[in-house]
């Protein structure tokens, strides 16, 4: 049985080294296998594309991991965020952006996600159509469409400070790197 946590690497650089560096940006971490399943590189992607968007969301990694992510959005100012469903620990992308209705506004749309350290662990987003709709409601959707085929491989996601990741505690190899990187992350609870 799998023991879902969510941690959170903490920022080991050293902030008299200038700005803008490797360092001072808090880039630095390790990688751990995710909790959330497997990827199927032969698999087909999970995606979509609410009929009330004109940005598609596709999983970032083929099978049926990616039907459990969902997205939903909402109007007002550009953000991104992601929260997780207790027990599952699947992700919800929350994406909320003015209703304008420019190809513009949708491409800023689309950096804003793929642009974002959580987010775009989970999603690729991209402009649908001519790009040109206005940004609607969608109450949260699941991805849809995955399915695997093949041979499944682990999915390796960064543990930084800049993202939220969920891992499996009762896993060997995971706890193994735990242990190796005790002092270097924050653990924020069940997932």
């Amino acid at each position: 049985m799998a023991t879902l946590v969510k941690i959170r690497g903490l920022d080991r650089g050293d902030s008299a080294v200038g700005s803008g560096t490797a360092m001072s940006a808090g880039n630095r971490g390790f990688r751990l296998k995710s909790g959330l399943g497997k990827q199927f590189p032969s698999g087909v992607k999970a995606s979509l594309t609410p009929t009330a968007l004109t940005q598609t969301y596709t999983a970032r990694y083929g099978g049926t991991y990616g039907n459990a992510i969902k997205v939903q959005t909402a109007n007002g100012t550009l953000a991104v965020s992601v929260s997780y469903t207790a027990t599952t620990g699947a992700p919800t992308i929350l994406v909320t952006a003015p209703a304008t209705g420019t190809l513009a506004a949708n491409q800023a749309v689309v950096a804003a996600v793929n642009g974002h350290a959580e987010a775009s662990q989970y999603v690729v987003a991209s402009v649908a159509g001519a790009g040109t709709g206005a940004h609607a409601v969608v109450a949260a959707t699941n991805l849809a469409g995955g399915t695997d085929v093949g041979t499944g491989q682990n999915i390796y996601v960064p543990v930084n400070n800049r993202s939220t990741a969920i891992v499996d505690i009762d896993d060997a190899e995971t706890a193994r790197t735990l242990r190796r990187n005790t002092n270097r992350f924050l653990s924020l609870g069940a997932a």
